[in-house]
């Protein structure tokens, strides 16, 4: 978790994400073809990178709010303690950022467990799309195949990585 991120407005998260989204959008533009316009390229960027940051702006400051109430009044250094030990490495000795660790981990899960079917049916059929795509229009499909296919597997192993986060916590907790 950055924390100087962590109080952010959400206006921040939408110029942040929609800077880098509207950036790659128009490297990987121009480097696929190189024949446009490369002002039609920028523009069609910006205006890409304006609605990506719409979107992900809000969404991801509604999840930073909810990762700093589950963080409780943490320093700065213990709430990125509790955030790694959420995911992983060993469990905190203090009580205190163990048990910001385990409401973090808790948080995650049930955040992931609320959209786990729309990501499995969008990076399915996504995944499908891309391979259907390879094989009949061009090979470079196949990199993209991996990546949704990496995303869908992800959907399936990270919330049981996250239930045992949340036991080993919670169980040095009770010991």
């Amino acid at each position: 978790m950055r924390t100087y991120l962590q109080n952010a407005p959400w206006w921040v998260f939408s110029i942040l994400q929609g800077v880098i989204f509207g950036g790659l959008m128009t490297v990987l533009e121009l480097h696929e073809h190189p024949e446009r316009s490369p002002v039609g390229v920028v523009i069609g960027g910006a205006v890409q990178g304006i609605f990506f940051g719409a979107i992900m702006g809000p969404l991801m400051a509604w999840q930073r709010r909810g990762l700093s109430a589950a963080a409780g009044d943490l320093s700065t250094s213990d709430t990125r303690t509790a955030a790694r030990a959420a995911t992983r490495g060993p469990v905190p000795l203090d009580d205190d950022v163990r048990h910001a660790a385990a409401r973090i981990a808790v948080h995650q899960l049930s955040s992931l467990s609320r959209f786990r079917w729309v990501g499995l049916i969008t990076f399915g059929f996504v995944f499908a799309l891309s391979v259907v795509l390879a094989v009949a229009s061009s090979p470079r499909w196949w990199a993209t195949s991996v990546v949704f296919a990496a995303a869908f597997v992800g959907q399936l192993w990270w919330p049981r990585h996250l239930q045992r986060r949340v036991d080993l916590l919670t169980a040095d907790a009770d010991a």
